[in-house]
């Protein structure tokens, strides 16, 4: 039987909120919106820590969010006669804030290119979304999973299904499709801001002309890795699939010297903390509850784990 394509994403924190530039009118984006005092000059990825990390769960907690998740669902879609695969729970190893602070240093690119080692690519979503692997049922169970039948072999289904059961539980609300931020929704308004600020704009350039002294013209820096000589995603590749070329290895390791030269990593980090530190003070009720809610979920998730049968 063919998979369905709907797949519940267990998301670990509350419903992703997309991110809008109507959303960041709410700021300013020029130098003088965020006061920078100091430049700092990450050389590790402990190093890549944002002020709303304070508010944020461990990813070993997120990974106990998801396996929570995944064993309510199995126990749920049982009742009515399906067995559910509980997938691998993975904690991602690559840093959360790697791809927001535009750091190459964890990619090996010297040997992998741009497409990264086996798995990187989903890898490096998880980390930066806080999400987890998806849980994917045959067609024919999809309406339980996500409560597009309201009964099923004569068994009432709850609303949203399995899926929107297991929320509730999570939340500690019988509340149907209630709308929550997250975190990761002022991170996003505090990248948006940050790479407006005329001083991302002129590190970018800077990087621009280093990659030139090299040899390679690129004016952003997400050209490189869309390359369509190597894009793997462009080339109907799987990440870390087929052969890396020299010039695709030569290109990212150029890449990779002209961030760390020009510290791009490290203005971005000075420019999104200034604009977070500012989100803090403008929404530090609505942060903390989200920080509340967060580790609400976490003890709730633990309560399915210890019951899971």
């Amino acid at each position: 039987m063919g998979k369905s394509a709907t797949f519940f994403k267990t998301l670990f924190a509350a419903t992703l909120v997309a991110v809008s530039t109507n959303s960041c009118s709410l700021f300013s984006a020029n130098d003088e919106a965020s006061k920078v005092t100091a430049i700092p000059t990450p050389r590790s990825a402990a190093e890549l820590v944002l002020p709303i990390d304070a508010y944020e769960l461990t990813n070993e907690q997120y990974a106990q969010i998801q396996k929570g998740v995944a064993f309510g669902i199995r126990d749920c879609m049982k009742r009515y006669g399906f067995s559910v695969r509980v997938p691998e729970i993975k904690i991602p190893t690559f840093p959360k804030n790697g791809a927001r602070l535009a750091w190459l240093g964890d990619q090996e690119v010297e040997k992998y290119g741009y497409r990264g080692r086996p798995g990187v690519a989903e890898e490096m979503l998880h980390a930066s979304t806080r999400t987890g692997t998806p849980i994917a049922v045959p067609a024919r169970q999809a309406p339980v999973l996500n409560g597009t039948v309201h009964v099923f072999s004569g068994k009432l289904v709850p609303p949203g299904g399995c899926a929107g059961e297991m929320e509730r539980r999570l939340s500690g609300t019988t509340q149907i499709g209630q709308r929550q931020e997250d975190l990761n929704t002022f991170h996003s308004q505090a990248n948006f801001l940050a790479r407006a600020d005329n001083r991302f704009q002129r590190v970018v350039q800077a990087w621009s002309q280093c990659m030139a002294a090299y040899g390679f013209k690129y004016g952003a820096l997400d050209e490189p890795a869309a390359d369509r000589r190597w894009n793997a995603t462009l080339n109907n590749q799987e990440d870390g699939g087929g052969t890396v070329s020299a010039l695709e290895i030569k290109t990212a390791t150029a890449d990779l010297k002209c961030r760390e030269q020009k510290n791009v990593s490290g203005v971005l980090l000075a420019l999104i903390s200034a604009q977070e530190k500012r989100i803090i003070e403008e929404k530090g009720e609505v942060i903390r509850e989200i920080s509340t809610r967060l580790k609400l979920r976490l003890k709730n998730a633990e309560k399915i784990i210890s019951g899971a049968h």
